[in-house]
């Protein structure tokens, strides 16, 4: 048995992910017009700074090529009564913020609004409202020199590159998982028996190479315990299968606390002790439920395999018996995320968004 133990770690180790980041710069120039006070601009300036920080971007002020622009203006819009100004209430006076943000190489406006306002406080939910519009990164890198991103500009965050997405547990590119499992076994042969006392353990290895679409492969390692014939009862086989799983999963991620992944496919089959002789391949279809614990997630899982195929013995005298294999997996495990994040795929309208002046 050390044999395996030493060649699982092996396993385990060579899987080591270094993880990625990767970030998209904004220009954001200073907020430019006269507001009620000198003090509009800086206050909507940290205001629209931490929407684009929330959502991992790259501030700048330096003039530079990049895609991105966000542009925010006040001007100033006075009361119109019976067609004519209402210059005599200047208390009364009514300003407009207007917003542009855009991908100026995609031709793509995610931002264009006027928010009309007589103090500045009166529409901070209107631009948090507008900037729903705006995709959230997966991940993004510290500019050095750059704004809002524990840089000194004014109105920053003081966030440091470690930080990601709330939900990046569930949106890794890589998960190494570990598992018990209890195995009850149903051998079908000239009789049908069934053995409760099998357990196992495991390794598992998912790419989740789209949002809600990944591929498992690993090495599972259950236990059998077979009677050959009813003529000796007392005469029983015990045997480690190796089994390696090709699998795809689909990932419901409807809870920010759970994810709910059913999957299907294939085992290859080894006999690590070569007391019996199983089928070369298994098929296996079942589910993971995963809940969010600490920097990973607890898994549990639990699905059915049947070999492809009839398996037997090694021993001379019962190599003529064969019988089939079902198998149950209920297992209890952790799951930690590798590598970069995946970008949330959210049900956002990417065309122009153009909203109403707000009265």
């Amino acid at each position: 048995m050390k044999k395996y133990l030493v060649l699982l770690l092996l396993f385990a180790a060579g899987f080591s992910l270094q993880a990625e980041q990767q970030g998209i710069t904004v220009y954001f120039p200073w907020v430019t017009g006269t507001g009620s006070s000198p003090g509009d601009n800086d206050y909507f300036y940290a205001l629209l700074l931490k929407e684009l920080v929330t959502r991992n971007y790259i501030v700048t002020r330096t003039q530079q090529p990049t895609a991105l622009i966000l542009q925010a203006d006040i001007q100033s819009h006075p009361i119109i009564t019976n067609g004519e100004s209402d210059l005599q209430h200047l208390t009364n006076q009514m300003f407009v913020l207007a917003l542009t943000f855009q991908d100026s190489t995609a031709d793509r406006t995610f931002i264009r609004r006027d928010l009309y306002y007589a103090t500045p406080g009166e529409i901070d939910e209107q631009i948090t409202l507008s900037f729903s519009f705006v995709p959230i990164l997966p991940a993004y890198a510290l500019e050095e020199g750059g704004l809002g991103i524990g840089g000194s500009g004014r109105g920053g965050s003081g966030r440091g590159t470690g930080d990601l997405p709330p939900d990046a547990w569930r949106n890794r590119q890589w998960y190494l998982g570990g598992f018990i499992l209890w195995t009850p076994s149903i051998y079908s042969g000239a009789k049908t028996s069934t053995y409760l006392g099998n357990f196992g353990f495991g390794f598992t290895l998912d790419f989740q190479f789209d949002f809600d679409m990944a591929l498992r492969t690993g090495m599972i390692f259950p236990t059998d315990w077979v009677v050959a014939t009813d003529e000796l009862p007392d005469l029983y086989f015990t045997d480690m299968v190796l089994e390696i799983p090709l699998s795809v999963q689909w990932n419901f991620k409807h809870s920010e606390k759970f994810v709910l992944s059913p999957f299907a496919g294939f085992n290859i089959n080894i006999s690590l002790l070569k007391e019996t002789k199983p089928p070369p391949f298994a098929w296996k279809a079942g589910f993971q439920f995963c809940v969010k614990t600490g920097p990973g997630m607890m898994a549990f899982n639990a699905w059915f395999s049947m070999d492809i195929g009839k398996t037997g013995f090694e021993e001379d005298w019962a190599r003529e018996i064969k019988y089939q294999r079902y198998k149950w997996f209920l297992g209890v495990g952790y799951k930690y995320g590798l590598g970069k994040v995946n970008e949330v795929r959210e049900n956002r309208n990417e065309k122009d968004a153009t909203i109403e002046p707000i009265h």
